[in-house]
């Protein structure tokens, strides 16, 4: 156990030390900064960018006081001299200054921290390392966190091209299907996309979904793919995508795998399960331990090191985990998520929000219903109201302007033409 979790920690320290490095200075002069007159900073994110920022940034100068988490499971947990608490601990107090350790999740948990009042600063780690922020930027408060560059129409254009096609195979196949998350309220709050969303995101229950999965290849325009995870691809995730091929929309930590890459709505299955209920909390976990387990064996690090014994350590789980087949795995995970004796009045997606079980009642997403989406009338929960409620809470507000962004970092866009690097593998997946 010592050995392993010795490992581990070295893995995330070699994986982002140069990374840290290469700002700490400057990192260290601006929480230094903010600590003045009795200020506390938290970090929020313990994975390997957050060990690493302990082991490098913090090493010395002993800047952070609180780390929190979102994960249940690390909830708890030791690192050090740290204790991982739960993030709602931050509503007892306006003396927190946040540092989101992973960029991708800012958004996502600006809203966590509105939701329990939380009144202190909070700031995007990887937008102040990327854009070279400096602390007399965050001091004369002159620091906005800097927006991807999009072109929104186009992009919408794209998606509601795919969207369109989905809409056409559901309805040649009779499956079912409807608009969740933030394309859900775009259709009820804009009557078409959030003008500042770059995704789309459609639900189905399971056997429609497993339906979907065995007539698309053979029914959707050859213009489109369809990804799912699968033995001779990277791509890792449990919800599945149809896509534009002649297309690019690459965050920097896919940029290397062999998978598709295009512009894509996903496609999440709805199972029978009940958020009230242990056993489905139970599942819950199970099920994110096992997952954890598929992004290991699919997802390789992209390492820029001479170091070959560093590099071998910052993927030594991915090599380890080749060992288990991937079959076994997806068994396991199937196992977990479709229960045939559920509760049959309430459905949800496992994946719906980090950290959390979250279930719906089945009559307030079915029957489903049509609404205006930019120039055609597509499906959305029944009851959209109760749905987009326990969603979003008073879903018709406006976030705060400085959250109308994109949550990931997008390095290659591209309306007309596939990744480079996805030209050389990309053959495999078709």
């Amino acid at each position: 156990m010592k050995v392993r979790q010795l490992l581990e920690n070295k893995a995330s320290q070699y994986l982002y030390e140069d990374y840290y490095n290469s700002y700490k200075n400057e990192l260290v002069n601006i929480m230094k900064n903010l600590k003045r007159n009795n200020k506390k900073i938290v970090l929020w994110g313990f994975g390997k960018k957050g060990k690493a920022f302990l082991d490098t940034v913090n090493k010395d100068v002993n800047l952070v006081d609180v780390i929190v988490d979102i994960n249940p499971k690390l909830t708890g947990k030791k690192y050090k001299k740290f204790e991982i608490k739960e993030y709602s601990m931050l509503s007892k107090g306006n003396d927190y200054i946040v540092f989101i350790v992973n960029g991708i999740f800012f958004s996502d948990n600006v809203m966590h921290l509105k939701k329990i009042d939380f009144k202190g600063e909070v700031y995007d780690l990887d937008d102040i390392i990327r854009n070279r922020v400096c602390a007399e930027e965050i001091i004369n408060n002159i620091y906005f966190r800097k927006a991807t560059d999009i072109d929104y129409d186009k992009l919408h254009s794209s998606l509601l091209i795919i969207l369109k096609e989905i809409d056409r195979v559901c309805k040649k196949n009779n499956i079912k299907y409807f608009f969740e998350g933030g394309t859900a309220l775009g259709a009820i709050r804009h009557g078409g996309f959030i003008p500042w969303d770059d995704d789309a995101d459609i639900g189905m229950l399971r056997d429609d979904f497993e339906k979907f999965r065995q007539i698309a290849k053979r029914d959707l325009d050859e213009r489109f793919f369809f990804q799912t995870a699968r033995r001779k691809s990277d791509y890792y995730n449990l919800f599945d995508q149809v896509g534009i091929i002649n297309s690019s929309y690459t965050t920097e930590d896919q940029l290397h795998l062999n998978m598709f890459h295009g512009i894509h709505v996903d496609i999440f299955a709805y199972d029978y399960f009940s958020e009230n209920d242990q056993e489905s909390k139970s599942r819950y976990l199970k099920l994110i331990k096992y997952v954890q387990k598929l992004h290991l064996k699919k997802r390789k690090s992209f390492v820029n090191k001479k170091n070959v014994l560093k590099r071998v350590i910052i993927n030594y789980k991915y090599y380890f985990m080749k060992l288990v087949p991937f079959k076994v795995l997806i068994n396991k995970i199937n196992k977990i998520q479709i229960s045939k004796d559920g509760n049959k009045n309430e459905i949800g997606c496992w994946f719906m929000e980090r950290g959390v079980v979250k279930s719906f009642n089945y009559n307030d997403i079915f029957p489903i219903i049509n609404k205006k989406f930019e120039d055609v009338e597509l499906p959305v929960p029944n009851n959209y109201h109760k749905y987009l409620t326990k969603v979003y809470g008073d879903y018709m507000e406006l976030p705060p302007e400085e959250l109308r962004t994109v949550r990931n970092r997008i390095v290659d866009i591209s309306f007309d033409r596939r990744l480079s690097n996805e030209i050389e593998k990309g053959e495999k997946l078709l």
